[in-house]
């Protein structure tokens, strides 16, 4: 009987691990991706703005000809706005050919609460069960 509670346990464990590295990012927010052609070629780094109730960010990631074409969501943390891209591996665990291209992507969020608050923009690399997050800028932004 202890063994039976023991391996219940630790297979909960292991679910509650699992499913704690795909967990959904923050939502609840309409939020667009774009990739965009730049007048002024590739930003050297990415940039965030806020007008009206949208704010907008602009950066760059290498395409993957492995990876399904990426999504956005956003929501908020508390008092910051999370802006999520998702990139989503097509055949996990299946070697890749070499990255392909740059892209320069804008992604805006709509129906921002006024007020000063950070934002951040976020890519989610999602492979199989497992998902890295890197923050790619966070900011303080202002919303009339």
């Amino acid at each position: 009987m202890r063994l039976t509670r023991w391996m219940h346990g630790l297979m909960l464990v292991s679910a509650a691990a699992c499913s704690s590295s795909v967990t959904a990012p923050p939502s609840g927010l309409p939020a667009t991706l774009s990739a965009i052609q730049p007048v002024n070629g590739a930003p050297s780094s990415p940039t965030l703005t806020a007008v009206d109730d949208s704010v907008t960010a602009v950066f760059v990631s290498l395409a993957n000809a492995c990876s399904l074409s990426p999504t956005a969501a956003a929501g908020l943390s508390g008092a910051t706005v999370v802006m999520t891209v998702t990139s989503v591996e097509k055949h996990p665990g299946v070697p890749c050919p070499a990255l392909v291209a740059l892209t320069v992507y804008s992604m805006t969020v709509r129906d921002v609460p006024r007020g000063t608050r950070t934002a951040k923009v976020v890519w989610r690399s999602v492979s199989g069960v497992s998902a890295e997050n890197s923050v790619l800028i966070t900011s303080t932004i202002s919303l009339p």
